[in-house]
C-alpha cells in the first residue's frame, strides 16, 4: 500500500467515524444528561489522544504561561458550546441535527467574507458552498 492509497484509507475512515458521531451521541442521550455525557466523551477522547502527545511538558508549561486564553477558550469554545450542542441534540431529531451542524462550515464563510473586508467570496467558493447548502437544505426537508 502506498503513500497515496494509505492516505485515502484513513481519509475515509475518518469520514466513516465522524458520520457515525451523530448516531452515537443521539443513543448516549437515551441514557444520560447532555452535560454528564459530553463530560465522558472529552475524556475519554483527552486520554485516547493522550499516548500521541510528543512533548507534553512544553504543552503544559505553553497553558502556564497563556493561562488567560485558555480559559477563555474553555469556557466559551468548550462549555458553551458543546453544552448547547449537546442539550439541543437532545430535543431535536438526529438528522436534521446533523445536517445543520454539518452545514456550519458553509455558512461560517458566508459570515466571514460579510464580516472581513481581506475575506473576499470569490466564483470558485461561490460554486462551492452553493451546492454544499443546496443538499443540506435537501437533506433536512426529507
Amino acid at each position: 500500500m502506498g503513500k497515496r492509497d494509505n492516505t485515502i484509507f484513513w481519509a475515509i475512515m475518518a469520514c466513516l467515524l465522524w458520520s457515525t458521531a451523530y448516531a452515537g451521541i443521539k443513543i448516549g442521550l437515551q441514557y444520560d444528561t447532555p452535560f454528564h455525557f459530553a463530560g465522558i466523551g472529552f475524556i475519554i477522547s483527552g486520554l485516547m489522544i493522550l499516548p500521541f502527545t510528543v512533548k507534553s511538558a512544553l504543552y503544559i508549561k505553553m497553558i502556564k504561561e497563556y493561562w488567560r486564553i485558555v480559559a477563555w477558550v474553555t469556557l466559551v469554545q468548550t462549555l458553551c458550546n458543546y453544552i448547547l450542542f449537546y442539550q439541543g441534540f437532545n430535543i431535536v431529531p438526529g438528522d436534521p441535527g446533523a445536517v445543520i451542524v454539518g452545514s456550519q462550515p458553509l455558512f461560517a464563510a458566508d459570515v466571514a467574507a460579510l464580516m472581513n473586508n481581506n475575506e473576499r467570496l470569490t466564483k470558485r467558493k461561490i460554486i462551492t458552498i452553493v451546492p454544499g447548502i443546496s443538499g443540506s437544505s435537501l437533506n433536512g426537508s426529507q
